[in-house]
């Protein structure tokens, strides 16, 4: 009789017990296995620049409608293009995809931003192939994957359309006063001046677009410039080899067709006072 009454007390701390248990046991298990978390971005995107260095594919088919931007100091992408119901964005350093709300992301001529704390939504990992990345969106197979460089004989036009960045980079320096064409040294309409350049190049991206601004105002007076794309490595291209070119960009100024003098690096971060004294008889630098 005494043994069957403890039976019955202690039943019921037995079973406490074991609720506890399995209670422990079903958060242990949710913590080895989690699931991917949505979590938003906590600080804002601020950096986000158009950039031409990448394309967009979906299912075997290159977008031309996407917009590619880059975030240097996040180290992302964002690609935005009606095909999709929301922004992808892509982050090498967790190797993730996610979508973000297009109501959070502000968008300029070349540049974008997203707002703090806007909303994730995880859609998993992208595989490198070479240097692609895939991913599945929609249930589609999507590809990041790097632009063909520019290549051969170009124009200032045919460099914008590839890369809107250039022309407003190219519209926003400002040339020295007293290098205006009129005030050339030599005929301009002797004058041709082949810039060789890398579009995979940071430096002739932001090196060229002031040549190409030279270019318009010495445009009156009949200065020719011409531009030639390499590949990397340059010593791939034979016109390059045959005009012992050793980096980019490097402009040759030609009077009359006879070259006159090179110039290369830092000597083009100015360079209408840099070609304006070649032409002067200064050599090259």
């Amino acid at each position: 009789m005494m043994k069957d009454l403890l039976r019955l007390r202690s039943a019921p701390r037995l079973r406490l017990v074991t609720a506890i248990v399995i209670a422990i046991c079903v958060t242990s298990t949710s913590w080895a296995t989690p699931e991917p978390a949505i979590v938003p971005g906590s600080a804002a995107i601020e950096d986000l620049e158009l950039t031409a260095d990448y394309l967009f594919e979906l299912e075997d088919a290159v977008l031309e409608s996407a917009e590619i931007y880059s975030s240097k100091r996040h180290v992302a992408y964002l690609v935005v293009t009606p095909r999709l119901a929301s922004p992808l964005l892509i982050s090498p350093r967790g190797q993730s995809v996610q979508t973000v709300w297009a109501e959070r992301l502000t968008r300029g001529e070349n540049s974008a931003s997203l707002e703090a704390d806007f909303p994730l939504e995880y859609l998993g990992e992208y595989q490198l192939e070479k240097a692609e990345m895939v991913f599945e969106v929609d249930g589609k197979t999507a590809r990041l994957k790097p632009a063909p460089p520019l290549l051969g004989h170009q124009s200032s036009a045919s460099l914008s359309e590839r890369d809107p960045k250039l022309a407003s980079k190219a519209e926003a320096y400002s040339m020295k006063s007293g290098f205006a064409a009129t005030t050339l040294p030599v005929a301009g309409d002797s004058v041709r001046i082949r810039v060789y350049f890398g579009s995979w190049s940071e430096i002739c991206n932001e090196l060229v677009p002031k040549i190409m601004q030279v270019e318009e105002q010495w445009r009156s007076e009949g200065v020719r410039f011409e531009y030639y794309g390499l590949p990397r490595p340059l010593t791939d291209d034979q016109v390059a080899v045959r005009d012992g070119i050793l980096g980019v960009p490097t402009a040759i100024v030609y009077v009359d067709d006879v070259e006159v003098g090179r110039l290369s690096g830092r000597p083009l971060n100015t360079p209408e006072a840099s070609l304006y004294q070649v032409l002067a008889g200064g050599g090259s630098e």
